[in-house]
């Protein structure tokens, strides 16, 4: 499962290259904004032949934005869409993701800050 590995790795990179802020993976309750976290909130692995040598890998990720205002937030997270549109291709060639996309992206009420939470499916072929 190292492609999974892999997987997070990319999205960490990609997110914290974009944002410039502190990023983790793994939820952690109550963040200091600045800051975001990576979890995966799904993942299923189909096989594709009888050999079950190639799967379908079908990932849900939510990327969770804190920030001091609601402005500075929606900066960071439009980033954040703008380098994940432009790593698609890197994504894409190492680690065979054939489709990368944000299916939600919602205001979230919280004490600790402004945030703002996207959900990113990926779909690859390992």
């Amino acid at each position: 499962m190292k492609w999974l590995t892999a997987l997070v790795e990319q999205m960490l990179e990609t997110v914290k290259n974009a944002a410039r802020i502190p990023v983790l993976v793994g939820w952690r309750p109550s963040q200091t904004p600045p800051s975001a976290v990576i979890q995966m909130k799904n993942c299923e692995i189909t096989p594709l032949d009888l050999s079950a040598s190639k799967h379908l890998v079908d990932a849900s990720l939510q990327v969770d934005v804190w920030h001091v205002s609601a402005k500075s937030r929606d900066e960071v997270v439009e980033k954040i869409l703008t380098a994940l549109e432009e790593k698609r291709t890197l994504f894409s060639e190492e680690l065979g993701v054939f489709s990368l996309s944000v299916e939600g992206v919602a205001d979230v009420g919280d004490e600790s800050g402004f945030r703002k939470m996207l959900l990113v499916r990926v779909r690859m072929v390992v």
